[in-house]
């Protein structure tokens, strides 16, 4: 990837992706790899990336950063959480005057087995429905749902008008919902 291109895209989509990377680090990696951190090692990465999805330009650029600036995440949680280092899981989880661990006094939570896994089968098969549907759709939902974002960042980050970004967005919305009432446990 031309490091030119590369240094313009992180510098034109900082923010936007610090703010991603908060969201994004583990509370427990947190006390590690700061967001700065993140962004730049997903900068680091990309140089040495020859992914044919980065240059796909059918993709809207930020969806490709965001998507690899994710990916870093993975990595990184897999080399600082993964090692036969100090348990980093440690460093996290805080203790009462007794030394004893204050995440033992949270409840389990009330969900049933049965409950669970009707659950995990649900997103199981929304999963599957959000990779039929075209790199566009799957972005801007993932922006607004997953991201938080709303219309008027999304427009923004895309590079549309922002009656345009509403547009896709609601289309991409009656797509999913079209793909998903094919599926029993998503029928009105």
């Amino acid at each position: 990837m031309d490091d030119a291109w590369l240094e313009k895209a992180f510098v034109d989509y900082r923010e936007p992706l610090l703010k991603l990377a908060e969201r994004t680090l583990d509370p427990v990696l947190a006390t590690r790899v700061s967001p700065e951190d993140l962004v730049q090692e997903t900068m680091l990465a990309l140089r040495h990336d020859d992914n044919a999805y980065l240059h796909d330009e059918t993709v809207p650029l930020y969806i490709r950063l965001r998507s690899a600036l994710r990916q870093t995440a993975t990595d990184l949680c897999r080399r600082h959480l993964g090692a036969q280092k100090r348990d980093a899981h440690r460093e996290a989880h805080p203790v009462d005057a007794e030394g004893e661990s204050l995440l033992e006094l949270i409840p389990d939570t009330a969900t049933s087995p049965l409950s669970r896994l009707a659950r995990d089968e649900r997103y199981a098969l929304l999963r599957h429905v959000l990779t039929t549907l075209s790199p566009a759709d799957r972005g801007i939902l993932e922006l607004r749902h997953v991201d938080g974002l709303g219309n008027q960042e999304c427009a923004l980050l895309l590079g549309l008008a922002e009656k345009a970004a509403s547009i896709r967005y609601c289309r991409a919305l009656m797509r999913l919902k079209e793909a998903l009432e094919n599926y029993s446990e998503f029928r009105p």
